[in-house]
């Protein structure tokens, strides 16, 4: 969903969790890959599938 640029409320909607939870979970997937917080997360994640369009 953050390839499709769903923003964090409606991710939480869409999944039925809570906002917070989503937060969480970006934030897992910002440390485990580097991710600087000034980086949008959802447009990170579209370079990155860009990139492995690419190849």
């Amino acid at each position: 969903m953050a390839f499709l640029n769903f923003s964090t409320k409606n991710i939480s909607e869409y999944t039925f969790v809570t906002i917070r939870a989503v937060q969480v979970r970006k934030n897992r997937l910002r440390k485990k890959f580097d991710i600087p917080s000034d980086v949008d997360f959802n447009n990170w994640m579209r370079e990155l599938v860009d990139k492995a369009d690419q190849i």
